[in-house]
């Protein structure tokens, strides 16, 4: 296609486009994780979990003043424009490398429609804000390249300063930025005014972190960390709490090993050949050969880039891949982390088209080319609708109003998992119900607190088996979802608990019908089996009390939620026994 002037109209058209289709599947309530706790913090211009995400955090609330939708569906909205302005500017990036406005429209909309880039499109997260500036400064520093103009090598610095003051992910685009840069003029390193100008506007661009003390000093709703000390702006700014190289110190890390290997490689490559439809995957190969025979300086550059984003960070990570019990869990935390590559990966699939269209002869031969390509985005939009679509995703936000509806007044909840947690404080801080209700991080309370407030006032938990909080299990009753903690272990206590908790299960919303999830999606997953262990609960308090029957109608319940509920099933095998049958 030879029409250089309509780029900008097909950026446009596939800015358009994306954003329709992202809307079209957006989240229209809290999301799961940390969609709850980042929204709440855009609304009430509070500081998040670290390293504090200053600028998603002021973007978010600007999102807020949108006037459609819930707050929730307003700052997941933030993530489908970064989506649909990140797939533009791929297109403006992939075309302007190979002059071809067909290579780039495809290898874009791949990339828009493949299902870890729609995922992040639909939800308030932080990581499409990520891949637009990995995409921005990619841009940025491949058209210095071209021209050598001192602006734009600053334009790029403080680009390049700005993501970092969103997430810390993209220092590992410096090997390949530093390497170009080389690789294109290596006298500049020897020019200290320029080295100079580039370090001040790249410090320029770390300036939103100044938002975290002075936020903190406010006291917002959401203050995590309290950053308004020098030692504590640089413990949430280094994200000390996590420590800064380590992704879940709740997980053990597995140990360095060729089956740990096989894994991260095996993962990663159906990461990678899924979202592109395989045959794209294999496009993308192909391409990588024509960009190192076209330009080996490029080729370089966006194969260290592909590998530090990619490859290298799965296997630094060290998440245990190889073991089946967390193989669910570590697959969908680490596969968010994978845009960055994905999108270089695209570039190379633009070139593989491009080759591929160059060895096309005679114009009908070019014209079924063309149809059959523009309708690999088609194909790929029909074939992962059904899976990035969360139109209709319910299951978090009916969590939280469900256990807000377990509690008693002035009661106090104590969690432990981020989809309780951060959602409630989403209902709480930003749609200001239940502001009777205390909400505490679980990590940060003690069991003397807990002990402290014993009789004063009703104590809830969201989940029932803690190490942290052991030596209150006997005296746990079911209230619904989550667990009241009683004064005492008494019988009649947990009678009165078990009535109780029947009305509530009875009153429950859910929108998205629990026995239709997909437990395949972890997400999901994670929260059906907080109500199947509830069930369950309610099914031991029942065998505790003597009442077998109703112990194995519950315990039947959270099988119907949960097939494999391995508590449940052990109870009913359990039963089996004690009656023969």
């Amino acid at each position: 296609m030879r029409a250089p002037s309509n780029r900008g109209f097909i950026a446009l058209l596939i800015f358009a486009l994306s954003l329709f289709v992202f809307c079209r599947t957006l989240c229209p309530v809290v999301a799961p994780r940390d969609s709850g706790e980042l929204t709440t913090a855009a609304y009430a211009l509070g500081v998040p979990h670290p390293p504090g995400y200053p600028l998603y955090t002021m973007l978010g609330k600007l999102f807020t003043l949108v006037p459609h939708g819930s707050i929730a569906w307003r700052v997941n909205l933030l993530s489908a424009v970064c989506g649909a302005a990140t797939a533009s500017l791929t297109f403006l990036l992939i075309s302007g490398l190979t002059q071809s406005l067909l290579a780039g429209a495809v290898a874009a909309l791949l990339l828009a429609f493949s299902p870890l880039f729609w995922w992040q499109a639909v939800v308030a997260e932080v990581f499409q804000l990520n891949l637009l500036f990995t995409v921005s400064t990619v841009s940025l520093i491949v058209w210095w390249a071209k021209t050598k103009e001192r602006k734009q090598l600053l334009i790029f610095a403080f680009s390049y300063g700005l993501s970092l003051a969103h997430h810390h992910t993209t220092l590992l685009l410096a090997p390949g930025f530093l390497y170009y840069i080389w690789a294109n003029d290596r006298a500049l390193f020897r020019q200290g005014k320029t080295l100079l100008a580039c370090a001040s506007v790249f410090a320029l661009g770390l300036l939103p972190y100044a938002y975290l003390p002075l936020r903190s000093l406010a006291d917002p709703y959401l203050d995590w960390g309290n950053p308004q000390t020098l030692n504590n702006f640089f413990r949430v700014v280094t994200r000390a709490q996590f420590g800064a190289l380590k992704l879940d110190p709740s997980l053990p890390n597995a140990a360095f090993s060729l089956p740990l290997l096989l894994a991260q490689t095996r993962i990663y490559l159906g990461w990678l050949f899924d979202g592109f439809l395989y045959l794209g995957g294999l496009i993308g190969l192909y391409g990588g050969l024509a960009n190192y025979k076209a330009d080996r300086r490029l080729f370089w550059f966006l194969l260290l880039l592909f590998v530090c984003t990619g490859p290298l960070f799965i296997f630094l990570s060290r998440y245990p891949l190889n073991n089946p019990y967390y193989y669910l869990y570590c697959s969908t935390m680490l596969s968010r982390f994978m845009l960055p590559s994905l999108f270089i990966f695209s570039i190379w699939v633009g070139f593989g088209l491009t080759a591929l269209l160059a060895l096309v002869k005679g114009e009908r031969n070019r014209f079924i080319i063309f149809l059959l390509l523009l309708a690999s985005p088609c194909l790929s939009l029909s074939l992962h609708y059904s899976r990035a679509d969360k139109s209709r995703f319910y299951f978090v936000d009916d969590l939280a109003r469900n256990i807000l509806l377990s509690v008693k007044p002035h009661g106090l909840i104590i969690c432990q998992t981020d989809n309780a947690l951060f959602s409630l404080w989403y209902l709480q801080g930003v749609e200001e119900l239940r502001p009777d209700v205390t909400i505490v991080d679980g990590h940060s309370c003690s069991p003397e607190t807990v002990t402290a407030n014993l009789g004063r006032r009703p104590i809830y938990f969201d989940v029932s088996r803690s190490p942290r909080f052991r030596r209150f299990l006997a005296q746990l009753a079911p209230a619904g979802v989550i667990y009241e903690l009683l004064p005492t272990a008494a019988p009649n206590g947990k009678l009165a608990a078990l009535r109780s908790s029947r009305t509530l299960w009875a009153r429950y919303l859910c929108r998205s019908p629990l026995e239709k999830a997909d437990l395949t999606d972890y997400y999901q997953l994670e929260i059906i089996n907080l109500y199947a262990e509830a069930r369950n609960f309610s099914g031991i308090t029942y065998a505790l009390t003597g009442r077998y029957a109703a112990a194995k109608q519950e315990f039947l319940r959270a099988l119907t939620l949960l097939p494999d509920q391995q508590n449940a099933l052990a109870n009913l095998d359990k039963l089996a026994k004690i009656f023969g049958r």
